[in-house]
């Protein structure tokens, strides 16, 4: 049983280092800009109580200098989500305080209804007071693990007048719940459309500005800026200005993969498959290379992701006619070549290429390692290769920060696209999984850049070696100990009949 002064002490610490007022102001003002224009302000914080000013200044106000009713309501939703906070001792608040997303908490505004009772002439004071027995209530269903929808009630005074009363609703969920087994939340969900986005608004930003594009003749791509959308463009900005080799570093690796690709289909490629396609518009830019009768293409993610893809493809109906297929999978708990062999018409005795892009940095080593052995395996029994890429560990780790690469990574963190994992040899780590002639290239390398944050980023192309005829893909110890296939049965790949392949043809094109 926790003592009353044990209580009072843990509330002391959390309000010096997650709850007081100046430091709210602050973490609000830096992650919603418009408060900071507005001088919008936290006054006070006790357990269950919050109060903020909304001041009356030219900002704020409209043509009768008063106070904007969607400002009340702005200031009315930050009021009531303090006061929550304020219960969940020690928790970081989602898209307030720094936080992995296995720690956070999430709360979102789910509805309000405000009742405006006189002209807002005055610094406004917003006053949000949860009453005890909803207070236990809050904590008693956040501590089960147990999501919360809370009714509140706002009011607001000005020059000692109460001129609104807002009823809120938010909901509140627990960060063992946020991200549970075989479900995707609203928030979750959203942070992966907005990764996918940002990707798509840094290449539509930086393309025709990165001497890989311009050096390998890449083809420019008319659709990426389009696909990102508002969102993506706003995000590859903002990312940007405080890491500016972002652009330059993503767009390298899309010059480096379209090489790579394109070798790939004037050598033999008959199939290309996008582990984690995201809204990569490659095989649409890549139409006139070869002939496309002859080339399928699977694009595996997740299900919300490939309905996001699919929604933004609606918006280009001149798109060339490519053979392709969606194949829904969650790379973390199903089994990759379950999904190809099962639940698509891919073919074992067609050449491969498998592109890992954008992904390893999100997976733990175990993952990765999972993923690329059954990938390995999948390689080596069409004769194809794989491309991938891979972060350096130790920026991952955090022993070489580059600048504006921390603020980076901390906004991926807010997108709940934390970067987890890297390798400073890459090529030592895929052969340990089962590939050969692996052939490693660092972004500074393929820019002939002399800066040295390019060189912590590299793009890796390898082979695996050629099974047996029947190749029994085991469940060893490995895969057992992995959450990824804990469930899988093993797939039996069995191999046509292959005329063996030159060398060169399965080699990285360095």
């Amino acid at each position: 049983m926790i003592s009353q002064d044990e209580k009072t002490m843990k509330w002391q610490e959390d309000y010096k280092t997650r709850m007081n007022p100046v430091l709210l102001t602050k973490l609000l003002r830096t992650a919603v800009p418009v408060l900071e224009h507005l001088e919008w302000a936290v006054e006070a914080v006790e357990k269950g109580t919050c109060v903020t000013i909304l001041p009356l200044n030219h900002q704020g106000t409209n043509q009768h200098g008063t106070h904007q009713a969607a400002l009340i309501s702005m200031s009315a939703d930050y009021t009531g989500g303090i006061a929550i906070s304020s219960l969940l001792c020690g928790v970081p608040i989602g898209g307030v305080h720094r936080s992995r997303q296995s720690e956070r908490a999430v709360l979102w505004l789910a509805s309000m209804q405000v009742k405006y009772l006189a002209p807002s002439c005055g610094d406004l004071i917003a006053v949000c007071d949860i009453d005890g027995e909803q207070q236990d209530q809050i904590r008693r269903r956040y501590d089960q693990g147990r999501r919360n929808l809370i009714a509140l009630e706002v009011g607001f005074h000005a020059n000692a007048e109460k001129v609104a009363i807002a009823k809120m609703t938010y909901y509140l969920q627990p960060p063992a719940t946020s991200v549970g087994k075989g479900t995707s939340t609203t928030l979750v969900t959203h942070g992966r459309k907005t990764s996918a986005r940002l990707i798509a608004g840094l290449r539509g930003r930086h393309a025709q500005d990165t001497q890989a594009s311009i050096q390998s003749g890449v083809l420019p791509c008319p659709y990426s800026e389009r696909v990102a959308g508002v969102h993506g463009r706003l995000l590859a900005e903002k990312l940007s200005a405080s890491f500016p080799q972002l652009g330059v570093m993503v767009n390298a690796r899309t010059a480096h993969l379209d090489f790579v690709l394109k070798k790939g289909l004037r050598e033999g490629i008959k199939q290309v498959v996008f582990c984690g396609v995201g809204l990569d518009m490659r095989m649409f830019r890549m139409s006139g290379v070869q002939a496309q009768e002859e080339v399928k293409y699977y694009e595996l993610d997740l299900p919300p992701m490939l309905s996001e893809r699919s929604r933004a493809l609606r918006e280009f109906p001149e798109l060339p006619v490519v053979d392709r297929q969606m194949i829904e999978i969650d790379f973390l708990r199903q089994d990759l070549q379950d999904r190809l062999l099962t639940g698509s018409d891919f073919k074992l005795n067609r050449k491969t290429l498998f592109i890992l892009e954008g992904c390893s940095m999100y997976f733990d080593e175990q993952q990765n390692r999972c993923l690329l052995e059954r990938i390995g395996q999948l390689v080596a029994a069409t004769q194809g290769q794989l491309w991938c890429d891979f972060v350096s560990e130790r920026v991952v780790r955090g022993r070489v920060v580059p600048p504006g690469v921390r603020e980076f990574f901390q906004e991926m963190q807010e997108m709940g696209e934390e970067f987890v994992f890297g390798k400073d040899e890459p090529e030592t780590y895929l052969q340990e999984c089962g590939f050969s002639a692996v052939e490693a290239i660092t972004a500074g390398r393929f820019l002939s850049s002399d800066d040295w944050v390019m060189d912590e980023y590299s793009f890796v192309v390898a082979t695996a070696p050629s099974p047996p005829r029947r190749l029994a893909v085991p469940r060893d110890e490995r895969y057992a100990r992995c959450d990824s296939y804990a469930s899988t049965p093993a797939i039996p790949l069995l191999l046509s009949e292959h005329s063996s392949s030159d060398p060169e043809d399965r080699c990285s094109p360095f």
